[in-house]
């Protein structure tokens, strides 16, 4: 993978979910559509981050409700209520950092519709008439505590560990992109590191020609350098639409999954402000 992180105290996992490339098949053909668009000089991706930005000012205190009515509906859509215990827990774990909140469920599996709900602003798989929140952007809330949301979640109702949709989003994986895509423009080859962008840009032979075409095209209307400029526009790819594997888990994962909830959020707390934040729908939910 090219870039992972982890907390205090974390470890990661022997077992790598069978959906990995589900996940890297969704981040692949989004970055090959970010490079498709420097290549014809436009720029659709620098309007869904302006997106992402309204979202994380409109929604601004609402991440605790947000994440609270995520929960309610997973455990409303599981298959047999009884059989569920219907739980739902958070959690503030001072595992590195500022700490972590952790949400967890025991409702429906986190499902593929689930999975391109997170990944794709402005969409959702809920249905209105029986959930309470349906936009499929209210995710992005969390942003105001945390900037590296991470999921893990079972494939089946039966599954004995988190084998389902186990992913995460991050600003520095995005950041990950420019040395392979700059190689590309300077025509220079991807070093073993960068095997995995070599992947992404393989599915289209055609990709690397255009690429250079299109910078050429630039070069003669700008007088950015190609690294400037290329630096300054992937910081307009939207981190959030940009899964990947996650297999680095902390211990508290590790609890939650022997205890049975289908499906757990991490948030890396970003500052004490949000370490604050993050400890007040804990006490609501124990209250509730």
């Amino acid at each position: 993978m090219p870039y992972e992180t982890s907390l205090d105290g974390s470890r990661k996992s022997t077992r790598p979910s069978t959906l990995e490339a589900v996940i890297r098949a969704e981040t692949g053909s989004k970055i090959r559509s970010f490079l498709y668009q420097l290549s014809e000089g436009v720029t659709d991706y620098r309007s869904i981050h302006s997106l992402t930005e309204q979202v994380r000012h409109q929604y601004h205190g609402r991440f605790a409700i947000e994440l609270i009515q995520n929960a309610y509906d997973a455990v409303s859509r599981a298959a047999d209520r009884k059989a569920s215990q219907c739980r739902i827990e958070m959690q503030l774990e001072m595992d590195g950092g500022f700490g972590t909140l952790y949400v967890a469920n025991d409702g429906a599996q986190f499902s593929h519709s689930n999975f391109e709900s997170v990944s794709r602003l402005g969409q959702s798989d809920k249905d209105p008439a029986t959930s309470v929140g349906n936009k499929g952007i209210g995710f992005r809330s969390v942003l105001e505590i945390s900037q590296k949301p991470r999921i893990w979640s079972r494939r089946q109702e039966a599954s004995p560990e988190f084998d389902g949709y186990c992913f995460g989003f991050d600003p520095e994986f995005t950041k990950s992109i420019y040395d392979p895509a700059l190689a590309i423009l300077e025509g220079r080859p991807l070093s073993i590191e960068q095997e995995w962008f070599a992947e992404i840009i393989g599915e289209d032979p055609s990709l690397c020609e255009r690429l250079h075409t299109g910078a050429k095209r630039r070069q003669a209307q700008s007088a950015n350098s190609t690294s400037d400029w290329l630096r300054e526009e992937i910081g307009y790819l939207s981190p959030y639409l940009l899964p990947w594997p996650q297999s680095l888990r902390s211990p508290v994962v590790d609890d939650l999954e022997t205890r049975g909830f289908a499906s757990v959020l991490a948030l890396p707390l970003l500052s004490p402000a949000a370490a604050t934040l993050g400890s007040r729908p804990i006490d609501f939910v124990r209250l509730a």
